[in-house]
């Protein structure tokens, strides 16, 4: 008994060494035989997959025109990875290149955009950094020859934005008149912004309010009565 191999599903079979001299042997049985013959007339044959490995049937034109290589989506993502990523890709530009911050110094990468001039920060901390120094006064693109008032220019700085943010903080963003928690929420001054200037950015002088309090608050200051905050909520 000669050992052969399935010319079909590969198993491994037993024939006659008489068989095979008359150019048979080749199927391990007449299923594999039956199957192979319908495959060829749907002009299909055997391939062998590119990555795993694994045999799978692909029609003869694809496999002359260079397609049917794998046997899945999955082996052909397999091999996109690695024969088309990096300088293999078609898109391919060099790379991020690397620069240096101008507010920090710290070295960075970025893809470069042909729609924006050269990036030159590498976070949104050293924007707002630079915007604070680079885009104040006549520096800035709205500069109107200085007809801002002095508390518009508080109440847009980054100063005022950061004492917003601790107030609100340091009352777990609760509104310490309702006590409704997130939200839209602004940060009231329990001494007057106008009437005490030193007491601006004092967090001490902050209490967070949601919407509806804070107008609620400003029409009975409005009328001239005499407010006393409440206490802020125990956490």
């Amino acid at each position: 008994m000669i050992k052969r191999e399935c010319l079909l599903c590969k198993k491994v079979f037993y024939v006659k060494p008489c068989v095979v001299k008359i150019g048979k042997g080749i199927y391990c049985s007449s299923r594999c035989h039956k199957k192979d013959r319908q495959r060829k007339a749907r002009g299909r044959v055997v391939t062998k997959c590119e990555i795993c490995g694994l045999n799978f049937e692909a029609r003869t034109c694809d496999i002359k025109r260079g397609h049917d290589r794998f046997c899945s989506t999955k082996c052909m993502y397999r091999w996109r990875s690695t024969a088309k990523s990096g300088e293999n890709h078609w898109h391919w530009q060099g790379g991020k290149p690397t620069l240096i911050c101008v507010i920090c110094g710290k070295e960075f990468r970025y893809y470069p955009d042909k729609r924006r001039s050269e990036r030159k920060l590498c976070s949104k901390a050293c924007l707002n950094k630079w915007q604070e120094t680079s885009l104040r006064g006549e520096d800035n693109p709205n500069w109107k020859n200085g007809i801002s008032t002095e508390a518009n220019l508080i109440r847009t700085s980054a100063e005022y934005e950061r004492w917003k943010k601790t107030v609100f903080k340091r009352d777990d963003f609760t509104c310490q008149f309702c006590g409704i928690r997130g939200g839209d929420l602004n940060a009231h001054h329990i001494l007057s912004f106008r009437d005490f200037p030193e007491y601006r950015l004092t967090v001490d002088n902050g209490i967070t309010h949601c919407v509806e309090c804070h107008d609620i608050v400003s029409s009975i200051l409005a009328m001239g009565d005499t407010f006393q905050p409440l206490p802020r909520l125990s956490a």
